[in-house]
């Protein structure tokens, strides 16, 4: 026996008091055939190009398609591989289009999601988030790759420093930022009915509390949660780009033997909501099956309201100078880590000096 998954999905996305949208999204809803199902599920990703650095919405842009392109593409069953192979494509093709550009520098976070059967599974990079609606119960799935995260985990600073820190949107690791990238990638747990997953990015989280993210998500379509958790982060403050993808799961078990074509092929019903317009729900019907591992179903967004952005094809007389620069830029990266790992020694020694100072003074 094996299960199989239906999805409702609900996908809401706002600028703030951006110029330009930053977040892309892509949504990759089954590929043909029953045994490509089996194999690799349903991919969702969400992306958050990195403001400051310049390219933010062509790198969100890139990462999820390459995401998408390499996760389909791996052999095999191995969903956790192919989603680090994924991010590691996609690092590779953001950091050769910001040499070969003028989108120097160019980095996005990114947080996927794949759900084959009743399993999930969860990677990302930087400080775009994963969490998983059981019943009333919230769970987070993954942990930001960003400063005072790592501050708070080593005991520098507490979760209401953190909070208000001016460096809480710094992140550690990113794709396109480093040659070498390390996603975190792994089995979540296995799924129930009427599970909902939610992927968004900082802009959305970062206003709102726990028990509101819970609140949200209850007692609402997936598309109506995720309009009133944007408008709640909006009406508590929210001033960057955001995004919410809510997925919420129906499960079905049919025997191996005998399954039925339209049983594993189920209807997916999404429906979003921009700021530049509201779209109708729309009803994805069964493809044929095939056992070429096709795309049947699939959204890929980008609202920086920008054409996609093509990847830019390396000439021969470039590469000599792609590898140097890259090399540079390798060296400049692991002086930027001593430099950095010689300020936490400082602020932890910092900190305790106080802390002696505090005890003395009682």
């Amino acid at each position: 026996m094996s299960s199989t998954a239906t999805f409702t999905i609900g996908y809401v996305a706002n600028i703030g008091q951006r110029r330009r949208q930053e977040d892309a999204y892509a949504l990759e809803i089954r590929p043909r055939g029953l045994n490509a199902i089996q194999r690799k599920g349903a991919l969702f990703v969400v992306a958050d190009g990195v403001s400051g650095r310049g390219g933010g919405d062509v790198a969100s842009s890139l990462a999820v398609n390459s995401i998408k392109q390499r996760y389909y593409s791996e052999p095999g069953n191995d969903v956790i591989s192919a989603l680090r192979s994924a991010f590691t494509f996609a690092n590779n093709t953001v950091i050769q289009n910001s040499l070969a550009s003028d989108k120097s520098g160019m980095a996005t976070t990114a947080v996927c999601a794949v759900i084959r059967g009743d399993e999930l599974y969860v990677a990302h990079v930087g400080d775009s988030r994963a969490y998983l609606m059981r019943g009333q119960e919230l769970e987070r799935l993954t942990q930001d790759h960003s400063f005072v995260a790592e501050q708070v985990a080593n005991g520098l600073m507490t979760d209401e420093d953190a909070r208000n820190s001016d460096r809480r949107n710094v992140i550690t690791r990113s794709i396109g930022f480093k040659p070498r990238i390390e996603p975190d990638a792994r089995f979540v747990k296995r799924l129930e009915n009427q599970d909902r997953l939610l992927l968004c990015t900082d802009g959305l989280y970062d206003v709102l509390e726990s028990h509101e993210l819970a609140s949200g998500l209850q007692n609402r379509t997936p598309q109506e949660a995720g309009e009133y958790l944007v408008d709640l982060a909006l009406r508590n403050g929210s001033t960057d780009n955001m995004m919410a993808v809510i997925v919420e799961v129906q499960l079905s078990v049919y025997l191996d033997a005998v399954a039925g074509e339209e049983s594993a092929l189920s209807t997916v019903v999404i429906s979003h909501t921009e700021t530049q317009s509201s779209p109708e729900m729309e009803h994805l019907t069964p493809v044929a099956p095939t056992e070429q591992p096709e795309i049947a179903d699939q959204r890929i967004i980008n609202l920086s309201g920008r054409q996609p952005f093509e990847p830019l094809e390396m000439t021969t007389q470039h590469e000599d100078e792609v590898q140097k620069l890259q090399s540079e830029r390798q060296q400049l990266t692991l002086e930027l880590q001593t430099l950095d790992q010689q300020r936490q020694q400082i602020e932890l020694r910092l900190k305790q000096a106080e802390e002696r100072i505090r005890q003395l003074s009682e």
